[in-house]
Order: C-alpha cells, then structure tokens, then sequence
C-alpha cells in the first residue's frame, strides 16, 4: 500500500485496515459469514463499525493463509493519526503471521522505537545516480529524436508530394525539360 500526500483524507487508519482485509478476502471470492452478519448489522443501524473489528477480522483472516506480508510505503507521507493507527496495527499483526515491511523517508525519527523493530538504511550513491540519469535521459533523447525524425520525415514526404512535385494533368513535372518552359 503506497501513501500519497496527495490523497491524506482518504488514506486514514480505517480504510488502510479495509483495502488490506479487501486484498486478502478478493482471491477466495468468499465473505466470511461473521463479516457479511456485520455488514448486514451495520447497514440496518446505518452505523460504521469500529476500527477493532475490522482488525480482529483482519487478523482472522490472515491466519487462514500460510503466510502474509505487507507492504507499507511512504509512511512519511501518512497524517499522524494514520501512522498512529499504522503504529497500533503493526503491533497487534506481530503475534500473527503476517510480515510488515514499512518504508519511510528519515523525517519519521522515532520510527525504529515506535515499531519497535530495526532499519535498514537505504541510500543511494552518486554513481548510481549519475548511471540512473545517463540512461534516462538517453532514453528520453532517442525516443525525442526518434519521434522527432519520423515527424520530420513525413513532412518532408507532404513537401514532395504536394509542392516540390506538382504533375499537371497531362503528366509532366512542373520542373522537368520536357515540360516546354526555359528559365
């Protein structure tokens, strides 16, 4: 599940909880009686149900699977009460089988203690990135050139058909000898 700033209203507790159980529930095809008796519950008291038991549902749900894992991006880009209910869910998914896999910018300084789990510094080196911009932007020039030589072609091809190469109708070139006209 990748987090965009862009999109933090969405992106609450609640709904990470949801898509995760929706991702783990969309292979089988099949709703678990107890959830469809609480959706059917919900909707007749026109309530919303609590995150916990979304949690519980999740949890339960993740034991049936020989293993799970999780993958949560861009936790930087979280609001901080998104990445509080993170915080409490990845703690309650460390007793089940369920791996969590969290990336963040280093802007998250507690992020090691609140998980209570180590990390793994990942940066990159400028060779790696001189190697990355070199080959995109070659790449980007060629398609550019690439496109701009097929635009070029066809133009030149219009030129010639329609102004450089006008026949008249008795079939001579307006520029040929055999058309009886000196310069």
């Amino acid at each position: 599940m990748y987090f965009d700033h862009k999109n933090r209203e969405e992106q609450t507790g609640d709904n990470v909880i949801r898509t995760l159980l929706k991702q783990l529930l969309l292979p089988s095809n099949l709703i678990p009686r107890d959830l469809e008796s609480l959706y059917d519950d919900c909707h007749c008291h026109h309530k919303n149900p609590e995150i916990s038991i979304f949690t519980r549902q999740l949890l339960s749900i993740s034991a049936t699977f020989s293993s799970v894992y999780i993958m949560l991006d861009a936790l930087d880009e979280c609001s901080s009460d998104t990445l509080n209910d993170i915080f409490i869910l990845v703690h309650q998914l460390k007793n089940s089988r369920v791996k969590v896999f969290c990336t963040s910018r280093p802007q998250i300084l507690d992020l090691e203690d609140r998980l209570q789990t180590r990390s793994i510094p990942i940066a990159a080196k400028d060779e790696d990135v001189r190697n990355y911009l070199t080959i995109r932007v070659n790449k980007e020039y060629l398609s550019k050139l690439e496109k701009y030589k097929t635009t070029f072609n066809l133009k030149l091809s219009a030129i010639q058909r329609y102004i450089l190469l006008p026949h008249f109708s008795n079939g001579t070139n307006l520029f040929s000898q055999s058309a009886g006209t000196t310069y």
